[in-house]
């Protein structure tokens, strides 16, 4: 037990650098730790609202259900995509195998560091609305009960995803292209379970009562969630629930732990046969861009998450050619396709950027790159360039399908294609220069660098920021969205030539630190 929290504390200040948080001085370490409270206010206060609006409804007593469905469908969703980077690492397997430590200790923390993760994400979620719960009819027994289940909450969701994405390496590791065949299952898997809860939270939407239409959908989402229906059998309910999730994980542990280094060398195996390209590179550029690209495919794990926008306007070209704008849309909650269009591209590729983490998936060896016979300009250029060839190629293959089935006129394709290539540049300019400033080259998994480093964050929330600011120009200011949306572009056209221009003059890539 004591290897097991020493390994975890190393692997939680190695991840989030908290040695450089606790020690760091200036703006630096006030602006991180601002961020953070930032990012745990917002999911707090979402859910806060989410319970008062169940009271309002008179729905009270379905706060506990909602919030263990709600939580447990993200920790699944988002489980899928990484637990299999953090569990199977070959790197890090490398460095752990040589310690004096069993390998059930080795799965043991790896699991729990996935545990822990989840566990923080479904306090932040799950506190707010039991609180509200409470000062609307719960007794503080009852409450008692709720916080002690929220340690268990995670359980059942991680060890279901775990299990599902062990399933989608198995059949991977059976195809020639195991990377490729990983990621597009994994693609499925996600756009499976999207559409399903947009079909369950779209389900009976008639004339039924409130707490009828809350079930069904509760049901639909996360199945277990039917247990907490009924106030009364609460305390059997989250007992019962509490079982079912120890057991289940108590057994997949002991799986995983008796056939750990079987499975790992099925999922991280290499064959040993090697293939000789021919260069057909004609220029320093050229080379330094089919780096960047075989870098982005030999890792699914780095195109399911960096390249999930573009594939998102794909998938939404293809459903167009099959429904109606008006009957897509309304499923999101938009009314007005056509004047959300822009933003919902626009949302698209905010989220797709490989050049938030380019430069820190290069690791320690990143001194190799600058030794190279080449400038900073083109090693920036190719990475720079690899983010807004995906947002192209999604556009290319997405617009025309758009026009069609939209009726776009002239003055309105231009818009839409002026604003998503505004859009592009500043997305990939403004992750480039973020993660120059704020790289992490120490890193014993790259999903720690993907999904959980501090450029890949505050990248995410800079997306966000933009997407925000033609929203709150328009309720301001009283412009229509289509104009709001011009100011914008035109305003991230002018921040691209700045960040551009900020980011050719660096000589030099930061110290090599955590």
């Amino acid at each position: 037990m004591t290897n097991i929290l020493l390994l975890l504390k190393v692997q939680l200040y190695s991840t989030f650098s908290l040695n450089d948080l606790r020690k760091g001085r200036g703006l630096g370490k006030y602006f991180k730790l601002g961020l953070l409270f930032l990012l745990v206010f917002l999911f707090s206060g979402y859910n806060l609202l989410t319970a008062l609006s169940l009271v309002r409804l008179g729905q009270a007593n379905l706060i506990p259900a909602y919030m263990i469905a709600l939580v447990s469908f993200i920790i699944f969703f988002f489980s899928l995509m990484q637990s299999n980077g953090i569990l199977f690492d070959q790197e890090e397997l490398d460095r752990l195998i040589v310690l004096p430590l069993s390998i059930r200790e080795i799965v043991y923390e790896k699991y729990a560091f996935l545990y822990l993760l989840n566990s923080v994400f479904s306090v932040l979620l799950m506190l707010p609305a039991g609180l509200v719960w409470f000062g609307y009819g719960a007794s503080l027994l009852e409450l008692l009960l709720y916080l002690l289940l929220m340690g268990f909450v995670p359980l059942l969701p991680l060890c279901l995803a775990s299990l599902l994405g062990l399933c989608v390496a198995y059949i991977a590791s059976k195809a020639p292209h195991k990377n490729l065949v990983a990621f597009l299952f994994s693609l499925l898997l996600l756009l499976g379970l999207a559409t399903g809860s947009l079909w369950a939270m779209r389900a009976g939407l008639s004339g039924e009562n409130v707490g009828l239409l809350l079930t069904k959908q509760l049901t639909s989402l996360y199945p277990p969630a039917s247990l907490f229906f009924n106030p009364q059998h609460f305390w059997w309910s989250s007992l019962l629930l509490m079982f079912i999730s120890f057991a289940l994980t108590g057994l997949f542990l002991r799986y995983l732990s008796r056939n750990y280094l079987k499975i790992n060398q099925m999922i991280t195996g290499v064959k040993s046969e090697s293939k000789v390209y021919r260069s057909w590179q004609k220029s320093p550029f050229m080379a330094l861009y089919r780096r960047e690209i075989a870098n982005f495919v030999s890792s699914y794990l780095y195109m399911l998450n960096s390249g999930l926008g573009t594939i998102l306007i794909i998938v939404l070209a293809i459903s167009l050619c099959f429904m109606s704008p008006d009957v897509l849309f309304s499923s999101i909650g938009l009314s007005d396709s056509r004047e959300f269009l822009p933003l919902l591209l626009a949302g698209c590729l905010s989220i797709s950027n490989p050049a938030a983490v380019s430069i820190s998936l290069e690791g320690e060896e990143i001194w190799l790159l600058q030794t190279l016979p080449v400038s900073m300009r083109q090693i920036m250029m190719a990475k720079l360039v690899l983010t807004v060839s995906l947002h192209f190629t999604a556009l290319l293959l997405g617009l025309p399908v758009l026009v069609w089935r939209f009726s776009l006129g002239g003055l309105q394709v231009v818009d839409l294609v002026l604003i998503s290539l505004a859009y592009s540049l500043f997305t990939a300019l403004q992750g480039l220069v973020v993660n120059f400033h704020y790289p992490k080259f120490i890193w014993d998994n790259e999903m720690i660098v993907i999904k959980q480093s501090f450029s890949a964050i505050l990248s995410g929330g800079i997306g966000i920021l933009v997407l925000v600011f033609p929203l709150c120009l328009s309720l301001l200011f009283g412009l229509g969205l289509e104009m709001s949306l011009r100011i914008s572009a035109l305003g991230l056209l002018l921040l691209a030539v700045v960040l551009y221009r900020h980011l050719i003059k660096q000589g030099y890539f930061k110290e090599v630190h955590g």
